[in-house]
């Protein structure tokens, strides 16, 4: 037995159909770069390369002390001076019990996508 749907239900799926079909129109004429994501943002399609972290040890120093509790390590000199570990270019010291190491953060990235 068919059991009709009321007028606003029908009209409302019929409504969320047309926008999907929209949608996947839309997001079939977008592209993106190698590493981004397609992503629909308000009523335009952008690309998003998500966050990053990437992460390399200090650079090398004459005599490291590696702190077991949490502190930062130390660069001993053959002078006796200390100094706390230096990082790349981009890079901060991220202190962690045992050896520190060195961490860059990349943000989110959006730019708009591509026609193809």
């Amino acid at each position: 037995m068919h059991v009709p749907l009321p007028l606003a239900v029908h009209t409302l799926l019929t409504l969320l159909l047309i926008a999907l079909s929209h949608t996947v129109a839309a997001s079939s004429k977008a592209s993106c770069p190698a590493g981004y994501e397609l992503r629909q943002q308000s009523s335009r399609w952008v690309c998003v390369h998500p966050a990053v972290e990437t992460f390399t040890p200090p650079l090398p120093c004459e005599s490291l002390e590696v702190d077991a509790k949490g502190n930062k390590d130390l660069c001993r000199g053959v002078n006796g001076k200390s100094t706390s570990p230096k990082c790349p270019p981009g890079f901060h010291l991220e202190v962690k019990v045992a050896r520190d190491r060195c961490k860059k953060q990349q943000a989110e990235k959006t730019v708009p996508a591509l026609n193809r």
